[in-house]
């Protein structure tokens, strides 16, 4: 890891890094008191707390325009998703001292052109007559006849003081929803739940769902109003018990129309829940899903399978048994509480 080297405090080591890595350096002191000001206020029960649909929303406004995180986004930057974003010191330092670390493949060229202007950017391509420069905002193309100066930058094209001014409760949800496993939906794209009725409008309710089969265990429904820690749809879900690791679940996913949607699921968690993972008609939808939670009995929230084209019909959601927190009971369960299917509409 580079900054693990960095952290041996040997200058030819640091030369050699910042010939093949990229532009390297120490976080200055003052930025180091912001990032420790801010951990103050991101701890995990905090960030527990965080609204994740507002955290993605935050997101897309601020980081999405550069950045890809759950196969959406920009691709001026690199892609976040296989960074390591669970972990709050690694997060802050790249918001708040982007420059510290910048590879060489996103270091910022520093053009200055005959009349004057000066252009900030990546550098995409470059031939015999011109280069191409994404800046933060657009691609552009200079002769090289019109260039009077360039420069490689130490800077990253990423700005400083992103989260200055920002609420509290903001820098809590972005950071939340940075930190996450998974996708989550927009604010009122995904299914909303009504107090009223109890339920969620639309929604494929796990308790009555078609089984189509189960390679071991048995599936029921069973009635939630007993666990007063969340909220279930209808007060009840698909009960999925007696299963073993490699054991599948297979479940009948009615689409009435077809086109592009976004499917949603809701699970339970609870101390004696496995490790799950899911797939559409054969195909995995994520990674893994931690279902163990302890010792409340919640739900996971709605969370994002991602986009889908759906032809018109039934298709096939597969619940695979891969194994279970180490701290939980072995028991293996499962819980569903419903699905819902968002349509994608094209802007």
């Amino acid at each position: 890891h580079v900054t693990q080297m960095q952290q041996l405090k040997s200058e030819e080591l640091l030369v050699k890094l910042n010939d093949v890595w990229g532009a390297i350096r120490s976080t200055p002191e003052e930025k180091l008191r912001q990032i420790a000001q801010y951990k103050r206020t991101l701890q995990p029960k905090q960030l527990a707390r965080a609204d994740l649909p507002h955290g993605r929303e935050l997101y897309n406004k601020n980081c999405g325009k550069c950045h890809k995180l759950f196969g959406e986004g920009g691709a001026i930057g690199p892609d976040i998703t296989g960074s390591n974003r669970a972990n709050l010191d690694y997060i802050l330092q790249n918001i708040v001292d982007p420059s510290a670390l910048v590879g060489k493949d996103y270091q910022t060229t520093t053009v200055v052109t005959t009349d004057g202007r000066v252009i900030n950017g990546l550098i995409k391509e470059e031939n015999d007559t011109a280069v191409t420069l994404q800046t933060a905002n657009e691609v552009v193309v200079v002769d090289k006849q019109d260039i009077d100066e360039r420069k490689l930058s130490q800077l990253s094209l990423m700005p400083e003081g992103q989260l200055k001014d920002w609420p509290q409760a903001h820098v809590q949800d972005l950071v939340a929803y940075l930190a996450g496993p998974r996708q989550v939906p927009l604010p009122g794209a995904g299914p909303v739940y009504d107090e009223a009725a109890k339920r969620v409008d639309g929604a494929i309710e796990g308790e009555t769902i078609k089984v189509l089969s189960a390679s071991g265990g048995a599936a029921r429904p069973q009635p939630m109003g007993g666990f007063p820690a969340d909220k279930w749809s209808g007060v009840d879900h698909l009960w999925w018990t007696g299963a073993k690791p490699g054991d599948k679940l297979t479940l009948e996913v009615p689409v009435r129309e077809a086109g592009k949607y976004e499917l949603f699921a809701v699970m339970t968690r609870a101390r004696d829940y496995g490790i799950v993972q899911l797939a559409l008609d054969d195909h995995e939808l994520g990674g893994p899903i931690d279902l163990y939670n302890d010792p409340e009995v919640i739900t996971t929230g709605p969370v994002s399978l991602g986009t889908q084209d759906l032809s018109a019909g039934n298709h096939r959601l597969t619940v695979s048994i891969v194994g279970a927190h180490p701290d939980a009971a072995k028991a293996y369960m499962f819980g569903l509480d419903y699905l819902y299917l968002g349509r994608v509409t094209s802007p």
